[in-house]
C-alpha cells in the first residue's frame, strides 16, 4: 500500500519531493522519486509483500510502474506469464502488472484481482495510464490545471495546481449525500478516476480519455453444482484466504457483525492466531461491544476494545480539515481513526466487511424503497393514486410519486428545500445517472448498485481508505472479490431479504459457524451519540461551525444555519448530520483556503 503522484513539465525533484511528504503517511518504507518522458513521479510505499526496497518504479519493455495497491492473484498471473517465458526478478505482487499490460493493453486492469490506483508511463508513445481497481478501495485523482498532474490524494493537487474554487452542483450533491459520486469533486478543476476505469493522456498532445473497462456481470444465471450456501460459504473463503497474503501482521476490524464475524472466521481459520479490533462507546445507548466480545471469545481471537468518548474524538476534529482530505460527511470518521490508531501499533494490515451490505442487500432502507415503489405502482394500475392523495399536500404527494431515479439516497442529510435556504445561491442538485430499465426489471438490483457505484467508493471506502492510511495501515475488503460481486449481484430479492432479516443468505452461511446472537441480530454499525456531544461535552464544535459559517457568509446563509443549529440545542430535534456536515467541510475549506464558490 503506498501513496503516488505525478505532475507534467519541467524536471523538478524539490517541488516533487515537497509534494510526497503531503503523503508520507501512506508508506513509511520506501520512497521513489524520478522524472521520465516530461513526468515528475514520486511514490511512498507501505511494504506488504517482499519487503525489499528499491524496487519501484519497475521497469519492463518501454513501459514504467508506480502504483498503490495489493494484487491478490499475482501467483495466478504470475505463474501463467511464466509460461509465456516472462522473467521475473522479485516477489512482488506489482511485477506482474507491466507484462500484463504489454500483453493485454487496458484489459489487463480487468484480470487484476485487487485493489490498486496505478500509473503506468509508456515512453515509446509518451502515454500515461491511470487506472483505479474495480470497485473504487484505493482513490485516484487528477487535474489539467497548468499541466497535468495525478495524487494518491486530493492535498497534492490542491498544493500543486488547483484554483481551489467550490464547484456548485458539487457542494449541493455534498450536502445531499454527504460526499461527490463519480468523477467529480468539491473543487472544479479536480477530478476523480472513476471505479473500474482507466484514464489516457497523450504527454504529446495533452489529450484525455477516460473508458471503463470493467462491470459487474448483471442478469446472469448463477451455475453452480453445490447448493447456494456452500458456494458463497466457498467464495467467502477463498476471498479472504487470498488477502490473507502478506508478510507481515494481518488483523481484522471486528464490529460484532455478520460481515466482519464472517471474514475474521475465515481468517482466524486460516491462520489459527488472529488480533482484532472494535470500538465501545463506554456509558452509551449505543455502545454494542457486547456483540464484538461474544464474537472474539467464541472464534478465539486476539482481541483489542477501543473506547471512544467525547474526549477521544476531540483532538480528532480539531485536525478533521487536514485528516479527511477530502469532505466525507460520515461521522464514523472518528471511531475509525481511533480504531485504527492501536491497530497500527499491533499489525500493518486489517481486513473489514467493507461492500457486504451493498452486495447481499443490508440496508434497511432496502425493504423501506421497495415498499414504497411497489405501492406506487399497485396503485397507480387500478387508478386509485390520485383518489388516494388528493387531500395530501402536493409537496408530500410529489415526494411519495418519485421513483428510486430521483428520490433514492444512501443519505439525505438536507433536503432540497431546505439547500435553496441554505446556500445564498441556492440549491443546484446534479441528477444521478442511473439505469431506469433496471429499476423497472430489477429494483431491488437497482438500488444495491445504486449504492455499489455511489455511496460505496465515494464515501465508505473513501473514508477508510484516508482514515486508515493516515496511520501507514492497509485494510482490505474480502467482499469486494470480483467473483463474489458478480455471484452476489445476480442473486434474487428472496435471498436478500427474507421477512424482517436482510442480508439472509449471508444470515445462512454465517449460521454455520457463528453463535445465533450474531447472526440474527439487527444491522447497528457505528452509531456515535454525536447528537448530545453537539449539545454538551462538544458544543464548542457546534459554535465554531456556526463561525465557520459566518466567515463564509457568500455560500451559506447564517441566520438560516443559526435557526437550525438553535433548534437542535433548544428543542427534541436531532441534527447531528446536519451540523457535522457543515463542520466538516467549512474546517476543510479554511484549511485550504478554499472561499469561492462557482
Amino acid at each position: 500500500m503506498c501513496g503516488i503522484l505525478g505532475f507534467t513539465g519541467k524536471k523538478d525533484p524539490s517541488v516533487t519531493r515537497g509534494l510526497l511528504k503531503l503523503i508520507h503517511h501512506r508508506g513509511f518504507d520506501d520512497e521513489t522519486i524520478g522524472y521520465q518522458s516530461g513526468l515528475n513521479y514520486a511514490m511512498n510505499r507501505l511494504a506488504i509483500v517482499d519487503l525489499t526496497k528499491g524496487y519501484y518504479p519497475f521497469r519492463y519493455k518501454h513501459f514504467s510502474l508506480i502504483y498503490n495497491g495489493e494484487i491478490y492473484n499475482y501467483p495466478v498471473l504470475k505463474k501463467k506469464l511464466i509460461k509465456q517465458k516472462v522473467q521475473f526478478k522479485t516477489h512482488c505482487d506489482a511485477e506482474v502488472i507491466l507484462p500484463l499490460f504489454d500483453k493485454y493493453g487496458p484489459k489487463a486492469f480487468a484480470m487484476l484481482e485487487g485493489m490498486f490506483a496505478i500509473c503506468i508511463i509508456d515512453h515509446q508513445k509518451k502515454i500515461v495510464y491511470l487506472s483505479r481497481d474495480k470497485s473504487g478501495e484505493k482513490p485516484l485523482y487528477y487535474s489539467q490545471t497548468r499541466g497535468f498532474s495525478f495524487a494518491s490524494e486530493m492535498k497534492v493537487l490542491l498544493n500543486l495546481s488547483s484554483t481551489k474554487i467550490l464547484d456548485r452542483e458539487s457542494l449541493s450533491q455534498y450536502l445531499t449525500h454527504g460526499s461527490v459520486f463519480g468523477e467529480n469533486t468539491l473543487v472544479t478543476d479536480i477530478k476523480k478516476v472513476p471505479p473500474s476505469h482507466y484514464l489516457r493522456y497523450s504527454l504529446e498532445t495533452q489529450q484525455i480519455e477516460v473508458k471503463q473497462y470493467w462491470s459487474p456481470e448483471l442478469f446472469q444465471e448463477n451455475n453452480y453444482q453445490e447448493d447456494c450456501v456452500s458456494h458463497l460459504t466457498s467464495l467467502i473463503k477463498n476471498a479472504v484466504e487470498i488477502r490473507l497474503l502478506a508478510d507481515v501482521p494481518v488483523g481484522t476490524f471486528l464490529s460484532g457483525g455478520v460481515d466482519s464475524s464472517l471474514v475474521t472466521y475465515f481468517a482466524m481459520n486460516k491462520l489459527k492466531k488472529l488480533k482484532t479490533f472494535s470500538i465501545s462507546f463506554p456509558d452509551q445507548a449505543e455502545d454494542e461491544s457486547q456483540y464484538s466480545q461474544i464474537a472474539s471469545k467464541f472464534l478465539g481471537t486476539e482481541h483489542t476494545e477501543i473506547p471512544c468518548t467525547s474526549t477521544h474524538v476531540r483532538t480528532i476534529m480539531e485536525q478533521i480539515g487536514e485528516i479527511i482530505d477530502e469532505p466525507i460527511s460520515d461521522p464514523a470518521i472518528l471511531p475509525t481513526f481511533l480504531m485504527s490508531k492501536v491497530a497500527r501499533k499491533q499489525v500493518k494490515v486489517v481486513l473489514g466487511g467493507e461492500g457486504a451490505d451493498e452486495l447481499f442487500g443490508g440496508y434497511y432502507r432496502y425493504q423501506k424503497q421497495l415498499f414504497q415503489l411497489y405501492v406506487n405502482r399497485i396503485l397507480s394500475a387500478h387508478h386509485l393514486l390520485p383518489k388516494l392523495l388528493q387531500n395530501i399536500p402536493s409537496n408530500r404527494v410529489k415526494n411519495f410519486l418519485k421513483s428510486g431515479k430521483e428520490a433514492y439516497s444512501a443519505q439525505n442529510i438536507w433536503t432540497e428545500n431546505e439547500l435553496s435556504e441554505l446556500l445564498i445561491t441556492g440549491s443546484n442538485t446534479k441528477v444521478l445517472k442511473r439505469d431506469p430499465a433496471v429499476l423497472r426489471s430489477n429494483p431491488m438490483l437497482f438500488l444495491q448498485l445504486s449504492d455499489y457505484r455511489e455511496y460505496l467508493p465515494d464515501q465508505l471506502l473513501m473514508k477508510v481508505d484516508k482514515i486508515t492510511m493516515q496511520h501507514n495501515l492497509e485494510a482490505r475488503a474480502p467482499f469486494l472479490d470480483t467473483k463474489l460481486i458478480n455471484f452476489a449481484f445476480n442473486l434474487k430479492t428472496k435471498e436478500k431479504i427474507h421477512g424482517l432479516h436482510n442480508k439472509y443468505l449471508l444470515r445462512k452461511v454465517a449460521a454455520q459457524f457463528l453463535p445465533p446472537e450474531i447472526v440474527w441480530r439487527l444491522k447497528h454499525g457505528f452509531s456515535l451519540p454525536l447528537n448530545d456531544w453537539f449539545r454538551n461535552e462538544l458544543k464548542d464544535f457546534a459554535y465554531l461551525t456556526l463561525e465557520n459559517v459566518k466567515e463564509y457568509r457568500h455560500i451559506f446563509n447564517v441566520d438560516f444555519f443559526s435557526k437550525k443549529l438553535e433548534e437542535h440545542m433548544t428543542s427534541e430535534v436531532r441534527y447531528r448530520d446536519k451540523i457535522w456536515s457543515i463542520f466538516v467541510l467549512t474546517e476543510w475549506m479554511k484549511k485550504y483556503q478554499i472561499i469561492e464558490c462557482q
